[in-house]
């Protein structure tokens, strides 16, 4: 008889031509404890493995009922009475009972036992023995196996001997005290003490060793050798910690392991793939989607996850290819809703699932052990991609909308707002196509822009009676003021049988119409927006993320309407596109103004459009009506009078520089560098004397030919501004590869620190210390109040801009100006409730009252003591805190508890404060 089989052969026959069973399905449980436990953890965990262990007994009970009734059919003894295990078949190289006849000799100890004792069954794994073979030759691998038998036989008591594997044996006391379990498991150890002398060589070998108890551990005697075998896979992850550890997924050794189990496993991926749709089919929620998918649907995705599945457990399996998959499919799980518990309970269903085929697989039980290692720790890995990915996904639209919404601050026409959204649909995942509908003076739907998707549906939506008629959606929310979703080919294709082809062509599974209104009321245009995937706008977080675009684009629209009047006749704008370039087109010049001695030193140039009855247009009402070609002759144009009119300057002695905006749109044009080097070129005009304007907020896609245009722009010797710093989200990166030469802060930061000082100041100052730590100039613009000038002042900026400077003035009225310029104030002198605010936080961030002569007494000689003695505000509450806050900096620091307490109490009692008379007074 040969003898047992060498890992990976196939398993030896029994009798009557049966394969012998393997392991118990208990030994499933074991393997959730390497791999799934990580995904169930705690109390749940142990219930399950509970319910798994209970579970295993009565299959471990019938396979014992299956062997006695197949030696009973072979004229067997009867398993009530005692078998003579040695009548059985041997194996024929260690001489030792197999398998089944140590399974029907355990049922007669069992039977037999007395009460109050136990019977013992312990498994014995030997750790990397198909290596040793490799190694050493099958000669000594037998030789070893031999005389690890003899030592075996030799142990003291009358012990039930087998070999049960290709590498493991299974020895059972009866009649034992509970005490002496142990004892007998370290007898069974030390037979491993002592090297083992074959090939002429000493071999050192280590081994696993599982025990099951009867009755402590088990009521079924049928189970105690596969509770011995799980308890062993235990023992055996112990000793095989370091292996498993740092088992690499896809490393060679996995690798092997999937090779090996491969063709047992991918018959099975169908089965698994149709067996998991099958268990959504009994959850609501899942059931849902699949019906939108409809049946044809369900088998493309039940194709597709048998493809994935097969690749998961695919010998080839690489991390770069897992990464790209997984995230797909994390994305994919996002959008039409799948939960992520509903992904846990996916990949512990699988998990169980394929521990349990790894055990059926003829071979090794550590190799088994390892086998079922790498493929939790691929599920482990899957879910885990997965997962993250679509909480990626989801934070990187909500970070798109949110650099919409800052760039809609500053959007004055209606094209620029459909176009940036546009722009940012269009990153979405699964997205069929985007289009903006809006209705003409006679109610019919005007398609106003589209992403290019649409075009292949454009002749069915003709064909089903105009873009209307095919889409509800757009109807019904142009009517209702809300957001429409449709989903599925159903929802889709009712109203307009005639798209109907076309949809299911493209793709296109969900729909949602997201109206637009002006913040009155009165809806401006309907974006309609087209899915691949079913529930794809229906999703909690679709839906919200919808919903807060809606918010974004109403209140730009309202904006918009604020800043242009509501109607522009075909008429006038026919005439606004003439006038401005034929001689209508003119140059307003406003002041730039160094704050160190109140000297106007730069002038920045604005457009207007001046009709020939005098009228002026300002660029929020013209700018709009234009396209981009007249943008850039815009941009040529003023340019030129620009210069013209710095050079007049020049030539009257005034040594001026200029400031000048430049689009983005007009930055990206191939030939902006060469309109620029055209018009200085013929001027004597030094390049450093001009400024580039840039928008911070606008947001560059291609950022490669955005860098090459700025590099040019500085070879050429000009000077660039970064516009409206702190409006956006990608200056921080801009201002450390872009040579600029100044920053601009954005106004609306100025206006937000007189609604919230605390913060906004701290805010304003760290911009400008980190545009000074980088050796730029720093211009706050929207000085409108001389409050403003002195925040502006005490915090360090170099340059302001605004009304409370002057306003922007036709170019020979600036040599008259200048004339009339203010006297400087001294840089830390607080007049004002937000100079002396801002004085407050200049103090906070430096030493504090540490070079004071006396820090008693700081607090009335520091900028807040002295505007508070300026205003006679010295016997107030707030005098009172704000001397409270020097002491507490002085023991416990600006971060203490207590000084913030009393800074807290501070500034309540300056912000509830009505100075703006007496600062009025004093500034005068």
């Amino acid at each position: 008889m040969p003898p047992p089989s060498a890992p990976g052969d196939p398993p030896p026959r029994r009798a009557g031509g049966r394969r012998v069973l393997l392991l118990p399905a208990a030994l499933a449980l074991i393997a959730l404890d390497v791999g799934a436990a990580r995904i169930a953890h705690g109390a749940a965990w142990r219930a399950l493995r509970d319910a798994l262990l209970l579970a295993a007994l009565p299959v471990a009970t019938r396979l014992g009922a299956t062997l006695r009734a197949r030696r009973s059919e072979r004229g067997a003894a009867p398993a009530s009475t005692t078998p003579d295990v040695a009548e059985a078949p041997l194996d024929a190289l260690t001489g030792l009972p197999q398998r089944e006849a140590f399974e029907t000799a355990l049922s007669a100890a069992g039977a037999q036992l007395a009460d109050g004792r136990q019977l013992a069954v312990m498994a014995l794994d030997l750790y990397q023995f198909g290596d040793f073979n490799q190694r050493w030759g099958h000669d000594c691998g037998d030789a070893l196996l031999r005389e690890l038998a003899a030592r075996l036989r030799a142990l003291p008591g009358e012990a039930l001997l087998a070999r049960v594997g290709a590498d493991a044996f299974a020895l059972a006391w009866s009649d034992l005290e509970a005490s002496a379990v142990e004892a007998r498991m370290t007898q069974v150890l030390g037979t491993l003490k002592a090297s083992f002398e074959v090939g002429g060589r000493a071999h050192a070998v280590t081994a696993a060793l599982g025990v099951a108890l009867y009755p402590a551990d088990t009521t079924q005697v049928e189970a105690l050798l596969g509770l011995a075998e799980a308890a062993l896979f235990n023992r055996a992850q112990r000793l095989l910690g370091d292996v498993t550890t740092e088992l690499d997924p896809y490393g060679e050794l996995s690798a092997e392991l999937m090779r090996w189990a491969g063709r047992f496993l991918r018959r099975r991926a169908r089965h698994l793939a149709e067996a998991f749709y099958t268990r959504l089919r009994g959850e609501e929620s899942s059931r849902r989607l699949l019906d939108l998918l409809g049946d044809d649907g369900v088998e493309h995705l039940q194709r597709k996850q048998e493809s994935y599945l097969l690749q998961l457990l695919g010998a080839e399996l690489d991390a770069e290819w897992h990464a790209q998959k997984a995230a797909h499919l994390g994305h994919l799980h996002a959008v039409v809703g799948v939960p992520a518990r509903a992904l846990v309970a996916a990949t512990s269903w699988y998990q169980l699932t394929l521990t349990d085929l790894c055990q059926r697989i003829p071979g090794r039980l550590s190799q088994r052990q390892l086998l079922v290692r790498t493929i939790s720790r691929r599920l482990e890995i899957d879910l885990t991609l997965q997962t993250e990915a679509a909480q990626a996904l989801q934070l990187d639209l909500q970070k798109r909308l949110q650099r919409l919404a800052v760039e809609m601050r500053g959007a004055q026409r209606w094209a620029e707002v459909m176009d940036a959204t546009l722009d940012m649909i269009r990153h979405w995942p699964f997205l069929g196509f985007c289009a903006f509908y809006t209705q003409d003076a006679h109610g019919e739907f005007v398609l106003e822009a589209r992403t290019s998707g649409y075009d292949a549906l454009a002749p069915a939506m003709q064909e089903a009676g105009g873009d209307a008629q095919a889409q509800p959606a757009l109807l019904s929310s142009w009517s209702s003021g809300r957001l429409e979703t449709a989903s599925g080919a159903g929802a889709l294709h009712a109203a307009a049988p005639a798209l109907a082809a076309a949809l299911a062509q493209g793709g296109l599974r969900s729909a949602a119409a997201l109206p637009i209104d002006d913040g009155q009321g009165r809806i401006q245009a309907v974006i309609m927006i087209y899915g691949r995937l079913p529930n794809q706008f229906d999703t909690p977080w679709m839906s919200d993320l919808l919903l807060n675009l809606q918010q974004t684009l109403s209140q730009t629209v309202h904006a918009l309407r604020q800043a242009t009047p509501p109607r522009v006749s075909a008429d006038d704008r026919a005439l606004w596109r003439r006038r401005l370039f034929d001689g209508g087109l003119t140059m307003h010049l406003q002041p730039i103004v160094s704050l160190a001695d109140r000297r106007c030193v730069k002038v920045e140039t604005l457009a207007r459009l001046q009709l020939a009855d005098g009228r002026l247009i300002a660029p929020g009402q013209f700018l709009p009506v234009l396209s981009d070609q007249e943008l850039n002759r815009l941009f040529i144009e003023g340019l030129h009078r620009s210069l013209d009119h710095l050079e007049t300057l020049q030539r009257d002695g005034l040594e001026l520089a200029l400031s000048f905006n430049l689009p983005p749109g007009t930055l990206r044009h191939r030939d902006c560098l060469q309109w620029i080097r055209s018009a200085l070129a013929p001027r004597h005009i030094e390049p450093w004397r001009v400024t580039f304007e840039l928008l911070e907020n606008e947001d560059i896609a291609d950022q490669q030919s955005y860098t090459r245009a700025i590099l040019g722009l500085h070879e050429l010797g000009v000077k660039l501004a970064m516009d409206d710093l702190g409006s956006g989200y990608s200056s921080l990166q801009r201002l450390r590869t872009l040579p600029f030469d100044l920053v601009k802060i954005d106004q609306g930061l100025l206006h937000a620190a007189e609604l919230a000082p605390q913060r906004s100041i701290a805010l304003l100052g760290a911009l400008v210390r980190l545009a000074h730590g980088l050796n730029l100039s720093v211009a706050i613009e929207g000085v409108e109040t001389d409050e403003r000038i002195e925040l502006a002042q005490i915090l360090g900026a170099d340059l302001a801009q605004g009304y409370a400077l002057a306003r922007p003035m036709p170019a020979a009225e600036l040599p008259g100006w200048l004339g009339t310029q203010g006297r400087p104030r001294p840089p830390h002198a607080a007049s004002t409730r937000m100079g002396a605010l801002a004085a407050h936080w200049q103090w906070e961030q430096g030493d504090q009252d540490a070079a004071a002569p006396d820090p008693s007494r700081a607090h009335l000689h520091c900028a807040v003591g002295q505007f508070i003695a300026l205003h006679g505000l010295q016997h107030t509450r707030m005098a009172a805190h704000h001397a409270e806050m020097h002491l507490q900096a002085r023991t416990g620091g600006v971060h203490g508890a207590a000084y913030l307490h009393a800074r807290d109490a501070f500034y309540a009692e300056m912000l509830a404060l009505d100075v703006d008379a007496t600062d009025a007074l004093l500034l005068t």
